[in-house]
């Protein structure tokens, strides 16, 4: 357990300088200092990091579908068991719509955000950050990964937010 505990508060997402000279073993302040802010900005990332998952889970957990039903052959009885099974959300709209709206209105986003159509939530841009070795700096190839997989999370809440404004699109003109 103890180890284990060392280990949390040891944790360090950059590499450390290894010595080459025996007459260099003994650490100064100034290394130990980075050496220190090194793990307070990794436990800061961990920490938004999770934060950021945290507030991803809940925001899927709230999105709620919805799924419409269309009874052709309805009677009197069927109808009220309906309403006791989904009294909150049963709708009973007029017996038929002459006309779809779909056939007179048109609903389009006029646009989405900026990021959303820009070049660093594409593909090849997220790739080229991935398989980046342009640098040989540990650091930078550390922060390029770190920042394709944000970059990539990015991209995918763009496309949830087009999906679902798509689906509230079609339900709306149906």
């Amino acid at each position: 357990m103890s180890q284990l505990q060392h280990s949390i508060r040891t944790i360090n997402i950059y590499r450390e300088v290894r010595k080459t000279h025996s007459l260099e073993k003994s650490q100064t302040t100034d290394e130990i200092l980075m050496i220190q802010r090194q793990r307070i900005a990794t436990r800061i990332y961990i920490i938004f990091f999770i934060l950021a998952l945290v507030v991803i889970i809940i925001f899927s957990g709230l999105n709620s579908q919805i799924q419409s039903m269309k009874v052709l052959s309805r009677t009197e009885s069927m109808f009220e068991q309906l309403k006791v099974q989904y009294s909150s959300s049963l709708l009973c709209p007029c017996s038929q719509i002459l006309v779809l709206y779909s056939k007179f209105l048109s609903v389009k986003p006029a646009t989405y955000r900026q990021v959303c159509s820009s070049y660093f939530i594409s593909s090849n841009f997220i790739q080229l950050l991935w398989i980046s070795d342009l640098y040989s700096s540990y650091y930078w190839n550390i922060d390029m990964k770190i920042l394709s997989i944000q970059f990539r999370l990015l991209a995918s809440l763009c496309s949830l937010a087009e999906n679902t404004i798509q689906q509230k699109i079609k339900i709306f003109s149906s």
